[in-house]
Formats: C-alpha cells, sequence, structure tokens
C-alpha cells in the first residue's frame, strides 16, 4: 500500500485506485455492503468512473422501481433523477467551497453504493410504500423511520469522511439536504413515498 501523505495527497494517494481486470460488480458490491455499515469509508471505493456510473445507474433504477407504486414509470423516473441531481449538487458544491472537488467520484459512489443498499433491504416493503398513511401498518412504518435513520447516518458518515468534519456536522448537513430536498419535491402535486436513498 501506497505510504500515506498529509492531506487531500493522502485522501488520493490511499484510495484512488483504478478498478482491476479482476474486480467483479459483486465485490464492489460488498464494498457497498460494507460502507452501508460504515466498516470502510468512502475514500476505500475505487475512483474509477466506471465504478461511479455502475452505482449512479443502480440506485437510479432501484429507486425509481421503489416509486412505481406511487407514480407512473416515467414519473418515477424523473422523481428519481431529481433527488440524485440534488444530492450530486449539494456534495459538488460543498466540495467546491472546500476547492477539493476531486473527492466528488469516491464520495458520490459511495453515497449511491449505500443506497442500493437500503433499497435492497427495504425491497419487500415496496408494495406497502403506495398505500396512504392512514392504510400502512404501525410496523411498516417503524420500519420505514429505521430505514430513513439509517440513510441519515450513513450519509452523515460519507460527509464526515469526504468533508474532514465531526459526525454531528455531518448529520446536520444530511438533514439541510433532506430538507432541502422536501423543499423541492413539495413543489411538485401527488404523495411523497419514503425515500432511502441516502443524501437525499
Amino acid at each position: 500500500m501506497a505510504p500515506s501523505l498529509p492531506g487531500d495527497l493522502g485522501y488520493i494517494s490511499d484510495s484512488v485506485q483504478s478498478l482491476p481486470v479482476g474486480r467483479t460488480l459483486l465485490s464492489l458490491f460488498k464494498q457497498f455492503v460494507a460502507l452501508a455499515f460504515l466498516r470502510i469509508k468512502p475514500q476505500d471505493l475505487p475512483s474509477h468512473p466506471m465504478a461511479l456510473q455502475v452505482s449512479v445507474f443502480a440506485a437510479l433504477s432501484i429507486s425509481t422501481i421503489s416509486l412505481i407504486a406511487s407514480y407512473s414509470l416515467p414519473g418515477a423516473f424523473l422523481r428519481s433523477v431529481l433527488a440524485m441531481l440534488l444530492s450530486a449538487a449539494f456534495l459538488y458544491g460543498v466540495l467546491s467551497i472546500q476547492q477539493r472537488q476531486q473527492r466528488f467520484n469516491q464520495a458520490f459512489t459511495a453515497i449511491c453504493g449505500a443506497s442500493i443498499v437500503i433499497y435492497i433491504v427495504a425491497i419487500p416493503l415496496f408494495p406497502s410504500l403506495g398505500a396512504s398513511t392512514g392504510n400502512i401498518s404501525g410496523m411498516v412504518l417503524t420500519l420505514v423511520l429505521l430505514l430513513d435513520i439509517w440513510s441519515l447516518i450513513v450519509t452523515a458518515y460519507v460527509y464526515q469522511h469526504t468533508f474532514e468534519v465531526p459526525f454531528a456536522r455531518g448529520i446536520a448537513l444530511a438533514l439541510l439536504l433532506m430538507f432541502l430536498t422536501l423543499l423541492v419535491f413539495g413543489l411538485f402535486p401527488g404523495p411523497a413515498p419514503p425515500d432511502f436513498s441516502t443524501g437525499s
């Protein structure tokens, strides 16, 4: 392993890796699982653009599927794209203020990858997400709340290590993004089903 270097150079040298030929999608998914359980840091993920593209495509796909119970396919897709764009813009904006834009690939790969894991865990709840709140059982509501809390914690964890801030500030930033997302989606008519994507 390359020696650790100070500041951003250390962040990059220990973590910027190309996807080796032998690395499979399964091994990448295992990294996403480890990240979702806070066992690795976002800088431990590959920075290769292919990893980012795969994670964005998978997160967008499963997010769209989760919303089909509440919206038409085009509506579900557009809402998923909007949520992802808001998350990406927020992340890049903060990194730009810190002049650390080079961290974007790994950080957004981490956010999308963790979202994939949380959405997969939530798959059994998908049929219930289109129902009105009054028709959802207390158990389902509790599970949705727990998944939302998990998403918030993982997002804060990614922000903590990406922005190099205390975890409490990561929580505050994650809550700010959640508020901005709800504000934007409040401009559109229709129900607002739970969204387990991290950072949104």
